[in-house]
């Protein structure tokens, strides 16, 4: 049976998959582009350690408190949307070889990563930092598709 935690932890593995996805990136381009994914990395890792953090504020919590805030249709479809369309992006070993090819496939994590918040930010207690995570998923985003749009011009 799912709970609270293991939804968390799925938005952990999408966090921590994100953060590979980009670090691998950032070694495979060269000046701004670099650092560009490279600070997306890292922002990917303070997002892995905000959601352990609230592992570790619920893990404490009864176990009727952390199955009664979602019924077991809403917990099997958020863990299923993760596994067929984020992981699948982010799972791959290597990244695209064009650039433009490794920002559609981030910018439709961040997309789904988006969606996949919004569902547990709704369910949650602590709706301020699940939205503060939002809003950094959105701007990375904006930002991934301001620099396709550059890079395709």
């Amino acid at each position: 049976m799912l709970d609270l935690i293991d939804l968390i932890d799925v938005a952990v593995k999408i966090e921590a998959n994100g953060y590979e996805f980009y670090s691998k990136l950032s070694k495979k381009v060269s000046g701004e582009l670099a650092s560009i994914f490279a600070n997306l990395a890292e922002q990917e890792r303070d997002h892995i350690q905000t959601f352990r953090g609230l592992v570790e504020k619920y893990k404490n919590l009864s176990p009727v408190e952390l199955s009664s805030w979602a019924d077991e249709e809403v917990k099997g479809y958020l863990t299923s949307y993760a596994q067929v369309s984020i992981f699948p992006k982010l799972q791959s070993n290597e990244v695209p070889e064009k650039v433009e090819d490794a920002l559609k496939v981030a910018i439709d994590v961040e997309k789904e990563s988006i969606v996949f918040y919004g569902e547990i930010e709704a369910l949650v207690p602590d709706k301020n930092l699940i939205n503060e995570i939002i809003k950094e998923e959105r701007k990375h985003l904006a930002d991934l598709s301001k620099l396709l749009s550059e890079l395709t011009k």
